[in-house]
């Protein structure tokens, strides 16, 4: 929801100007939002309402949150999109558009990408810091094979145009 609230304050603010410039870019901050909200300006009234909705906790709906098998990864981020979602869509949510759906790929790792972060760690003897040994070498019955998860969320922004 911040993301859509910046992305409708940016002809005001221009983002993508003061991110290239770094004297300004330092100068952003979380009160950024707390402009936005008391502006006068007439172009930050709909920025103005996604923050009314986030500070009385009207979030957007989630409408799924699923890890995707390792195995069909490129084909669930290739292939779910809001354009897909809202292609079909039940005869009784006629009103829902592409505007109306946020798909989000979420990657979870352990800061390795898909690579095991116990490999790069290294332990060292008190008494000599300048040779490793060998790591702990962990019961294979519960090493994790897989170091990297994406999840598919899918949200509606407006929970009035989807019936269940």
């Amino acid at each position: 929801m911040v993301k859509d609230c910046l992305i409708k304050a940016d002809p005001v603010y221009n983002f993508l100007e003061i991110i290239r410039e770094p004297e300004e870019y330092v100068k952003l901050d979380d009160n950024i939002i707390y402009l936005i909200e008391n502006s006068s300006n007439p172009l930050l009234k709909e920025s103005q309402e996604i923050i009314k909705r986030l500070n009385y906790r009207d979030l957007y709906m989630c409408l799924l949150d699923l890890l995707i098998p390792l195995e069909r990864q490129y084909e669930f981020t290739q292939e779910i999109t809001a354009k897909n979602i809202v292609s079909h869509q039940a005869s009784g949510n006629p009103d829902l558009t592409e505007d109306d759906i946020e798909v989000v790929i979420l990657s979870m790792d352990y800061g390795n990408g898909d690579r095991n972060p116990f490999d790069s760690i290294y332990f060292y003897k008190k008494n000599n810091s300048s040779k490793n040994f060998d790591k702990i070498k962990l019961n294979k019955n519960y090493e994790n094979k897989v170091f990297k998860e994406l999840y598919l969320r899918v949200y509606v922004k407006c929970r009035s145009k989807v019936t269940f």
